[in-house]
């Protein structure tokens, strides 16, 4: 509908948009077009945390008090309600927020405690709609509801599959000739979305893999992290004609994608005696003060410190001896006295006397004053950020890693360099203020 509706503007359910926006990102990915895989990205990204707070309301932040519900089905202009364009049915409002059912609905999965809690709304509302007691949430579009449980219980949902028999599809002979395969699910009617076969390998292979971790992330956007009690799964996708690569995720660990495929990498982890109390990290004058406390260790050699400009590439910058094997808490500091200008990311990395190591959380310091440079890694443009201090006019020099300078210039405030001209590598960034003072930045670009 038009603006002049009553309730203006029908934006209608969710899901059509994000498989929109995720149609668009695997367009840019598989034809190589960087510009449209970003704004794919972009959409999908903004489509979704809307999702979240608008329709779904995870938070628990937007919906009136007298709203009593966990979602809404559509969304106007200037209202929201719980009703379709082609039905009221309980399955009608849920069933198209949450299909069709592929990797890029897994943002329903990031909140196990919402998900459940949506569910039992989902209930509720099948009880009050139908008056008919043999008519339940478990027939009504179970296609689509059960694909959308296994992202929060897949072993709930494998087994109740298992329970249906062999084969619990029939075929469609609508009209006297085989039209489809169809759930073989009487007395309701079934979305069929997703078939069978995508059917049975989703809810396996999330079962296998365990829940979504949004928590890690990596520097390639086409990857997943799921952890499947102690164990972590990592699965990456490289489309035909892409390079092979090494991805890196913020837990420390990375991992070798080939070209033209989809992998999946398991990793569990091994029994490090070392209890970590806490890490801290703070800004004290222009250092970074590091400190952190164990409450037990065995055969705990080292602490490797580790610095970061993007919270995903570390460095080695210290190592602060461990205590061997104690069972008395112990305290431990590092200065850093070169902070990167900027947001500056540390870790501990624990080794043992076997080489087994362990990885910290994840700490950042913010030194106020500074130059801020981002993206990075960028793919088209990077955009710099003088600091309040640098008065007057700046300057920039670009240079490729082997020291050629590519291109120079003042400004004063902020500028955007566009890199779209040169080939994908590492670059070096030099800014000077009106004083002289100098800072340099690795730039890198894919």
């Amino acid at each position: 509908g038009t603006s002049a509706r009553v309730g203006g503007a029908g934006e209608e359910s969710s899901s059509e948009a994000i498989n929109f926006c995720a149609a668009v990102y695997q367009w840019g990915l598989n034809t190589h077009n960087n510009t449209v895989r970003d704004m794919g990205m972009y959409l999908f990204l903004t489509e979704v945390e809307t999702t979240k707070e608008y329709w779904f309301d995870v938070e628990d932040t937007n919906f009136p008090p007298s709203f009593n519900s966990k979602h809404v089905w559509t969304i106007d202009g200037a209202s929201h309600a719980k009703y379709t364009w082609f039905g009221i049915r309980p399955e009608h409002g849920l069933g198209i927020n949450i299909s069709l059912m592929n990797a890029h609905l897994l943002y329903l999965a990031h909140d196990t405690v919402y998900s459940k809690a949506l569910y039992a709304d989902f209930v509720k509302d099948m009880r009050d709609y139908y008056t008919d007691p043999t008519v339940t949430e478990e027939r009504a579009w179970q296609d689509v509801i059960l694909a959308w449980r296994a992202t929060y219980e897949a072993d709930k949902v494998v087994t109740k599959y298992e329970s249906f028999g062999s084969y619990p599809y029939r075929f469609d002979n609508a009209g006297g000739s085989i039209v489809g395969v169809v759930w073989n699910n009487p007395g309701l009617d079934n979305l069929n979305d997703p078939p069978p076969a995508h059917f049975y390998h989703w809810i396996h292979a999330l079962d296998s893999l365990g829940h979504v971790n949004s928590s890690v992330l990596a520097d390639y956007s086409s990857y997943g992290v799921f952890d499947n009690g102690p164990c972590r799964h990592y699965v990456m996708y490289n489309p035909p004609g892409s390079p092979s690569r090494t991805v890196n995720f913020t837990d420390g660990r990375s991992w070798f994608l080939p070209v033209d495929t989809t992998i999946t990498y398991k990793w569990c982890p091994t029994s490090l005696p070392v209890k970590l109390l806490n890490f801290e990290a703070e800004k004290v004058e222009e250092h970074a003060l590091l400190t952190w406390s164990t409450s037990q260790e065995i055969n705990n050699h080292y602490f490797q410190i580790q610095r970061s400009e993007d919270g995903i590439h570390f460095i080695d910058i210290g190592k602060v001896m461990g205590k061997g094997t104690t069972t008395t808490t112990q305290s431990y500091s590092y200065i850093d006295d070169k902070p990167f200008q900027g947001a500056t990311y540390y870790r501990l990395k624990q080794v043992d006397y076997d080489d087994q190591y362990e990885y910290s959380p994840i700490r950042v310091v913010f030194m106020k004053g500074s130059w801020l440079v981002y993206p990075k890694p960028t793919y088209d443009k990077i955009h710099i950020v003088a600091p309040l201090s640098a008065e007057g006019n700046n300057t920039y020099s670009l240079f490729a890693i082997a020291g050629q300078e590519l291109e120079s210039g003042s400004f004063a405030g902020q500028t955007t360099l566009d890199l779209s001209r040169y080939a994908d590598g590492f670059y070096v960034l030099v800014l000077k203020d009106s004083k002289g003072n100098s800072w340099i930045e690795k730039i890198p670009k894919e």
